[in-house]
C-alpha cells in the first residue's frame, strides 16, 4: 500500500512540476510577446505622431543645411573622443580588441564630423550621458531644431526604456537624430561605417516598403556603437503628404526584455524555486536572455561553464558584461525540435550539463525565429518526491510498530475473550478423563458468541454422559443381590464336588487293591 501510495503520489508531483514548468513557459512567453507587440504598435504610433512628422523634416532639412568646416579644436577633442574614450572603454569590454578608431572616422562624411563633433566631443556630460544636452550653442539651424524635439524624445525614451532612439532620412540614409548620440549619429547607413549592421538593416526594410502601418524588426547582434553589445532595431516608415519622408528606429530594450524573461529577478515568487528559469534562445541556438545563475552567483557560474569548452574570448566577454546574451551556445537535445516549430517537455540533461526538466516553444514574433525554455532542476523538482518517500518510509515505520504495539495488546485482550473459555474446556475435559470423573462439572454459557455454543453442547454432551453413567450404576445396584445368590449356590456346588471328588479318589484306591488281588490269584 505503501508503495503504490508513493508511485502515484511521485507521479503527481513530476506531474505538477511539470505543468508548472508549462504555465511558466506558455505564461512568460505570452508576456515576451505582448510586449513586442506593445513596441511594435509604439513605433506606428510614434511614426504616425505629428511632432514626429515635423521632427523628421526639420531634422533632414537641418542635416542638410549644417555647416561642414569643423573647427580644429573641436576635430581634435572627437579623435580624443574616439581613440581615449570609446575605443579605451570597447576594448575592455572586448578582450583588448580596438574598434579601430581612425578607420571609422575616415569614413564619416563632413557632416557627421562636425555634427558629431558639437554634440559628442564638445559635450560636456560624460561619456553614456551625452543624451542630457540640449544645445550644442553654436546657433545653427540644427541646434535650434534640436532644443524644440529633443526633450520630447529623450522624454520618451527613457519612459519606455529604449535603448535610443533614431531619425533616419529616407533619401540619403542619414542619421539626423538619435537621442543617445553614439558613433553612428550623423552616419550614414548606406555608405558609412555601419552600413552593415542592424541598424542599417532595419533602415533598408522600411525604406523599401510602402506600407505605413508596417514594422520591420532585426535579431539581436553584436553593434559596434554600443561596444559590440548585443542590440535589435525595430523600424517604421514616417510619411509626410503621402510621401515616405524618414524612417523611425527604436533599440530595442534589451534590459527590459531581459527583465520580463528574469521576473525582475523574483523567481521564487513566480512559482520557479530555487532553480528554475525562463530564457530565450535565437535560430543560431544562441541566449537572447540572461542565465539566472549568472546574476545570483556570477562565479559558480563560470566554474560550471569551463564544460562547455566557450572560448576564452567569450567567457571573458561574459565575465566582463556580466550578461550571457548573444554569447552563450544550447546544444540541448531539443534544440532542433524547437527550431522546427514544435513545443513539448522534456527530461535531460540542460545546457550546462545539469539533470533538468525543460518545456519549450517557439514564439510568434514577427521577423524572429526564437523560442522559450522553462526549466528547472531534477535535484529541486524531485524533492518533494524524495520527501515524500521519506514521510511515506517514517510513516509506515511508526504505523507498524504502533500496529505491533496494538496487535500485543489486542492479542492478550483476546486471549481473555476467546483462549481463556477454550482453556476452561480443555481443562474440563482433562478432569472428566483424567481425573475423578466428575460428571456434574459445567462451562458458563454467560455470553452468545461462538465458544457459549460449544459449550453449551460440550455441557449437554457431560450431561448426556452422566445420565448414562447413572443408569449404567442403576443397573449394577439392582444385579448385586442376584450375584450374591449365585455365588452361594456356587460354594454349595464347589463343596460337593469336592466331596465326590474324595468319594471317587476312595473308590478308586479300592478298585486298585481288588485288581492286585486278582493278579496275584491267578499267578498262583
Amino acid at each position: 500500500i505503501s508503495q503504490n501510495a508513493l508511485n502515484e503520489g511521485a507521479q503527481a508531483l513530476q506531474e505538477s512540476t511539470k505543468k508548472q514548468l508549462v504555465i511558466s513557459r506558455d505564461l512568460t512567453a505570452q508576456s515576451i510577446e505582448t510586449y513586442f507587440s506593445f513596441i511594435e504598435k509604439q513605433a506606428i504610433s510614434l511614426s504616425q505622431n505629428n511632432s514626429t512628422v515635423s521632427a523628421a523634416k526639420a531634422f533632414s532639412e537641418a542635416y542638410d543645411k549644417y555647416p561642414t568646416n569643423i573647427d580644429s579644436t573641436i576635430s581634435k577633442k572627437l579623435a580624443d573622443y574616439y581613440q581615449n574614450q570609446f575605443d579605451k572603454n570597447y576594448q575592455s569590454l572586448n578582450s583588448d580588441k580596438s574598434s579601430n578608431p581612425s578607420d571609422i572616422l575616415s569614413k564619416l562624411s563632413p557632416t557627421a564630423k562636425t555634427l558629431q563633433g558639437a554634440y559628442i566631443a564638445n559635450n560636456p556630460a560624460p561619456l553614456g550621458e551625452k543624451d542630457k544636452l540640449d544645445s550644442s550653442g553654436d546657433g545653427s539651424m540644427y541646434d535650434r531644431v534640436h532644443q524644440d524635439f529633443h526633450p520630447m524624445f529623450q522624454q520618451f525614451q527613457q519612459e519606455f526604456g529604449f535603448y535610443d532612439v533614431f531619425i533616419v532620412d529616407a533619401k540619403t540614409g542619414n542619421v539626423v537624430y538619435s537621442v543617445f548620440k553614439e558613433l553612428d549619429f550623423g552616419t550614414s547607413l548606406t555608405s558609412g561605417p555601419y552600413k552593415d549592421t542592424g541598424l542599417a538593416e532595419s533602415f533598408k526594410k522600411a525604406v523599401n516598403s510602402n506600407n505605413k502601418n508596417a514594422t520591420y524588426l532585426t535579431d539581436f547582434a553584436p553593434y559596434g556603437p554600443s561596444y559590440n553589445a548585443q542590440a535589435s532595431f525595430i523600424s517604421s516608415p514616417i510619411f509626410s503628404d503621402g510621401k515616405m519622408a524618414a524612417v523611425l528606429i527604436f533599440q530595442m530594450p534589451i534590459d527590459r526584455i531581459d527583465n520580463v524573461m528574469t521576473h525582475h529577478k523574483t523567481w521564487e515568487k513566480n512559482g520557479l524555486g530555487e532553480t528554475g528559469q525562463t530564457y530565450l534562445v535565437g535560430h543560431n541556438k544562441v541566449m537572447k536572455s540572461n542565465d539566472r545563475l549568472l546574476l545570483q552567483n556570477k562565479a559558480a557560474f563560470l566554474e560550471q561553464a569551463k564544460i562547455l569548452d566557450l572560448p576564452s574570448v567569450t567567457m571573458d566577454e561574459i565575465n566582463k558584461r556580466n550578461t550571457t546574451i548573444g554569447l552563450l551556445k544550447i546544444n540541448n537535445t531539443f534544440i532542433n525540435e524547437a527550431l522546427s516549430g514544435k513545443d513539448g517537455f522534456i527530461i535531460d540533461n540542460n545546457y550546462l550539463n545539469e539533470p533538468s526538466l525543460s518545456a519549450f516553444k517557439p514564439l510568434k514574433i514577427q521577423g524572429l525565429d526564437w523560442f522559450i525554455i522553462s526549466e528547472q532542476s531534477q535535484t529541486e523538482a524531485f524533492r518533494s518526491i524524495k520527501d515524500l518517500k521519506n514521510t511515506v518510509y517514517t510513516t509506515l515505520m511508526i504505523v507498524s510498530i504502533l500496529a505491533l504495539i496494538i496487535g500485543a495488546i489486542l492479542g492478550l485482550l483476546l486471549s481473555k475473550v476467546i483462549v481463556s473459555p477454550i482453556n476452561n474446556m480443555v481443562k474440563l475435559m482433562y478432569d472428566i478423563a483424567e481425573g475423578e470423573g466428575d460428571l456434574t462439572q459445567r462451562l458458563p454459557t454467560k455470553s452468545n458468541d461462538e465458544l457459549a455454543e460449544l459449550a453449551k453442547g460440550i455441557n449437554l454432551f457431560i450431561s448426556h454422559i452422566d445420565k448414562t453413567f447413572t443408569s449404567v450404576l442403576s443397573s449394577v445396584i439392582r444385579l448385586k443381590p442376584i450375584s450374591e445368590d449365585i455365588a452361594d449356590v456356587n460354594n454349595k456346588l464347589s463343596s460337593a464336588t469336592n466331596q465326590q471328588k474324595q468319594q471317587a479318589e476312595k473308590v478308586n484306591e479300592c478298585l486298585t487293591e481288588t485288581n492286585e488281588s486278582t493278579k496275584k490269584v491267578e499267578q498262583e
